[in-house]
């Protein structure tokens, strides 16, 4: 559809100024405001305010402009959003980037009055040579696991039996291949077998979309996998962007997933702010709540966390304090607070 070209002209009693603000319409049209002001000797101030609305043709040109001004505003929240996803280690970075990478993070947890908890995540991705960084060899433990620690948000209760005995202990050893990938859509296939006391072969595939529109950022992400002895999984995430200001991004995601073996769904809401300080230097602050079918239908918990993540050294040792409080179902929702630091050594080609 056409832009058109909406004028205000303010006149205060001399010179005209004027405003010119480009909008979606068939036609141009343009408004004349004139307000003089006409000042007493106390202070006083009298308006007048006259709207005087004609139409005119659109200028060829126009289109264009707007269509540049549109993709400039799409190009700013997209480049936001992907320094927040490097910055923070995100989903997306992890699944979609194409060098060699070797990623190690040591997490302690204090929660409540409990004995503080830590805890081991490592990923090793070595691009193939002659394969145009499109397929690696992958070393790591499950990404779910290290997302669920930062988060300060396991919950036992929504987990079947089958799917928490021996989770701790697993690596999975395999080849990852990034079948296509572009600022709009990705897809990755991954393969291998998990190793623990009882080898577990594994694959799953993954595949995203995004959307701009007005300077907004709509992610539309689907994952498949499956397991020997767990049998199939889906898990559906919807996130969207939108950036305030050129460092401050609002997101909402949804994530979903279901499990074949327990017949079990889980959602999880949430709403958080991302802030970037410096360029060594981001922090976030993040509310939601989650469901889950298993053992009944129902809330699991509210949580509220906030996190500063900085650079330590250079760019590749970083630092990471989540303090947060969650009101669980399987704590009769009663708040406990806790705080998570960690240290992570990252080395991207």
């Amino acid at each position: 559809m056409p832009p058109s070209e909406v004028q205000f002209s303010i006149q205060r009693s001399h010179p005209l100024k004027t405003l010119t603000l480009k909008v979606g319409s068939n036609y141009l049209s343009s408004t004349v405001i004139y307000l003089n002001f006409c000042r007493f000797v106390f202070g006083l101030s009298l308006v007048s305010l006259s709207i005087v609305t004609f139409v005119t043709p659109l200028p060829a040109y126009a289109e264009d402009l707007v269509d540049e001004g549109r993709d400039e505003l799409n190009q700013e929240v997209n480049t936001l959003s992907e320094k927040i996803d490097r910055f923070f280690s995100q989903e997306r970075f992890v699944n979609e980037h194409t060098g060699t990478r070797f990623n190690v993070q040591w997490l302690a947890q204090a929660q409540d009055e409990e004995k503080p908890s830590y805890h081991l995540h490592y990923s090793f991705h070595l691009n193939l040579p002659k394969t145009s960084e499109r397929l690696h060899l992958i070393v790591e433990r499950p990404e779910d696991e290290a997302r669920e620690w930062l988060t300060r948000r396991i919950e036992t209760e929504s987990k079947s039996p089958d799917e928490s005995v021996g989770a701790a202990d697993e690596s999975l050893v395999g080849l990852r291949y990034l079948a296509h990938k572009s600022k709009r859509s990705a897809v990755r296939f991954k393969s291998g077998v998990k190793a623990k006391w009882l080898p577990e072969p594994f694959a799953d595939a993954r595949a995203r979309h995004t959307f701009f529109f007005s300077g907004n950022e709509l992610h539309l992400i689907q994952n498949v996998g499956w397991r020997e002895f767990h049998g199939w999984n889906t898990d559906s995430n919807v996130n969207f962007n939108r950036t305030l200001t050129p460092t401050l991004l609002f997101s909402i995601a949804n994530r979903g997933d279901y499990s074949s073996l327990s017949k079990r769904w889980s959602v999880e809401d949430s709403v958080s702010l991302s802030k970037t300080f410096t360029a060594k230097t981001a922090g976030s602050l993040s509310t939601g709540v989650g469901s889950s079918s298993y053992p009944h239908y129902g809330v699991t918990d509210y949580f509220v966390s906030t996190s500063l993540r900085s650079y330590v050294h250079r760019n590749w040792v970083i630092a990471e304090l989540v303090p947060g409080v969650n009101w669980s179902r399987s704590q009769g929702f009663h708040p406990i607070k806790s705080v998570t630091l960690m240290f992570e050594f990252d080395l991207v080609e």
